[in-house]
């Protein structure tokens, strides 16, 4: 979770650093690792991005697990959705840790609260089918707007005339071609998340940096030992 700027040297990670939520950002400056950095710096780029990628991907995790916890339960398919991924800007020169939803791929786990979603009475919409509501619609503002049905939804869904949108209200099924969403104000527990971890992620950085620069160096210093022989 940072992001490494791009140097004449290759990459300074004690500079400026930051991390994604959704559409929200936060931004921190890492001090306090001076005499790693100097070594970090006299490696090669290669040790470089290695070095950064694995401090980055262990400095989001407290964050992941916090916007799992924060996230509204349900069904449970959107908290088993949200992950992580380590991305790489301008050839290596920034990483950055985005924290967001999976879209490709199932967990067991995820599997299974699927299966138990689609089997639930009266459940319609997305969850009823097994599938995670986007992320973006639960966290974010919405606007209100009107949700059609497709022709497509009518016969595979419910093969009923009273429409395919399908939601459960005070016990009762209710079903309806069109419906007027009146908005929401987003839960915002990514950006929550990301400010409540803030602290954590950062010392699991330096941790994790310090480790693998020295685990970088010594490996530097056996190849070299090794050559000289």
């Amino acid at each position: 979770m940072g992001r490494s700027p791009k140097q004449r040297g290759g990459f300074d990670p004690v500079g400026l650093g930051g991390a994604k939520f959704g559409k929200d950002r936060i931004t921190f400056r890492l001090d306090g690792v001076k005499e790693s950095q100097r070594a970090f710096l006299a490696l090669d780029d290669k040790l470089k991005r290695s070095v950064t990628r694995k401090a980055v991907n262990a400095s989001v995790r407290p964050a992941v697990k916090m916007v799992r916890k924060l996230t509204p339960r349900n069904t449970g398919l959107l908290r088993r959705s949200i992950t992580h991924r380590v991305k790489s800007y301008r050839k290596g020169g920034i990483i950055v840790g985005v924290v967001g939803q999976r879209t490709g791929g199932r967990t067991k786990a995820f599997q299974k609260a699927a299966e138990k979603a689609k089997g639930a009475a009266g459940r319609g919409g997305l969850s009823g089918r097994g599938v995670a509501p986007p992320l973006h619609l639960v966290d974010q503002p919405v606007k209100a707007h009107k949700i059609k049905h497709s022709e497509a939804e009518l016969s595979a869904f419910t093969g009923k005339e009273q429409g395919s949108l399908v939601w459960k209200q005070s016990g009762r099924v209710n079903y309806a071609q069109e419906v007027d969403h009146p908005g929401t104000s987003g839960k915002r527990f990514m950006i929550k998340a990301a400010i409540l971890t803030r602290n954590q992620c950062l010392l699991e950085f330096k941790k994790k940096f310090k480790a693998e620069v020295t685990a970088a160096v010594m490996k530097v210093a056996r190849k070299s030992a090794g050559g000289a022989k």
